[in-house]
């Protein structure tokens, strides 16, 4: 049985076929199994995922990607096929925060008008993040951002721990966000190449992998 099913009237049928053959699309359409499954969800059908125990780690965690991580999976860089055999090898959805979403399309921005993307690199990037947001591969959320009571919580790390407020954001996010309450080999994971922020989250008490600095720990 394929990894994505959705189950309709009693049947559990692959996700992604399903959805090609009601869209009249062809078989080669670049639509995923997990862009599939978010038109099946929209849809109201219930919806599977089965993941071998051997490629879950045993353990279900939450994974967030900082924005250098969310860039690699989008553009060809070094350290781009580690974090793209990561991100493939486990469940989705993984996770972010909408100023490290913005932060990524800036970076693609950035790096487009640098010339380090064409034109074409540079659209074929932001459409894929897009696709990935939009199918939930990759969601977005935080915790209240926009509440103005924990900006002196965003200050307060920003300040100690020399980061900027996405940074402090995502922290904040793992330590008090929908996944806070998973702890021990369950505990989230953020994925980062930014060593500062590497360095926080680990006097903060949050797992990290530094894809730059180490090879992927057994808990990632």
């Amino acid at each position: 049985m394929p990894k994505w099913t959705a189950i309709i009237e009693g049947r559990e049928l692959p996700a992604r076929p399903l959805v090609l053959t009601a869209a009249g699309a062809r078989p080669n359409d670049p639509t995923n199994s997990h862009m599939a499954v978010a038109k099946l969800k929209s849809l109201g059908f219930e919806t599977r995922y089965d993941e071998p125990i051997s490629r879950q780690g045993k353990w279900v965690k939450a994974r967030y990607l900082d924005a250098s991580a969310i860039v690699k999976l989008f553009t060809k860089e070094p350290d781009s096929d580690v974090v793209r055999q990561h991100f493939n090898a486990h469940p989705k959805p993984f996770h972010t925060t909408s100023l490290c979403l913005a932060e990524a399309f800036f970076v693609l921005k950035r790096k487009w008008l640098e010339k380090t993307l064409t034109t074409a690199g540079y659209l074929a990037a932001t459409e894929d993040l897009r696709i990935a947001a939009w199918g939930e591969e990759i969601a977005p959320h935080d915790f209240g951002y926009l509440t103005p009571s924990l900006q002196h919580d965003l200050n307060a790390i920003v300040t100690t721990h020399h980061i900027d407020e996405s940074d402090a954001l995502q922290l904040l996010t793992i330590l008090r966000g929908p996944h806070s309450h998973m702890v021990g080999p369950s505990g989230s994971v953020l994925i980062t190449a930014d060593r500062r922020l590497t360095k926080a989250a680990m006097d903060m008490g949050v797992r990290v992998w530094n894809f730059a600095a180490e090879s992927a720990p057994e808990w990632a």
